[in-house]
């Protein structure tokens, strides 16, 4: 069994600042809401919403498998969106004044998988950055890092 302080440690090394895990499930009660605000109309045009959907809710059915799903995030905050003078009636999201995100954190997990299976050989895993159809924030809630909501 792989060490949930060891994946931490990896995470920590490979630059994130947070990082949880969960077991795998069916998030039922999600996959029940979103598929009766689907039927309402909610998704407009939005038309990739529905696809995936045996999917979207059970990691399971995407990474064949799966039994935990290991969830880590990075602050976004950095000196290029701080400083903005008096008065300055335009800014810019911190997330959009430095490198794009995907690539940057897709190499942060492949980092950290490819230690995982340097240590453990028969590992298997898949790492997702906003390319999968995953609930990535009740993933982060089921995890212990995040909330829903406002």
């Amino acid at each position: 069994m792989i060490s949930g302080q060891y994946i931490k440690k990896l995470a920590e090394n490979a630059g994130f600042d947070l990082c949880g895990i969960t077991p795998c499930k069916h998030l039922a009660e999600n996959e029940s809401y979103f598929r009766e605000w689907l039927a309402k109309g909610y998704g407009s045009s939005l038309e990739y919403l529905e696809r995936n959907l045996d999917k979207r809710f059970d990691v399971r059915r995407l990474v064949e498998g799966a039994q935990t799903v290991v969830v880590c995030a990075v602050s976004y905050k950095n000196p290029l969106g701080e400083g903005y003078p008096p008065g300055c009636r335009t800014k810019i999201a911190s997330y959009a004044r430095n490198h794009d995100y995907h690539p940057v954190l897709k190499e942060m997990l492949g980092t950290m998988l490819e230690a995982l299976r340097r240590q453990y050989p028969g590992l298997t895993g898949r790492t997702f950055v906003d390319t999968a159809p995953l609930l990535e924030k009740q993933l982060a809630v089921e995890a212990g890092l995040g909330w829903i909501g406002r």
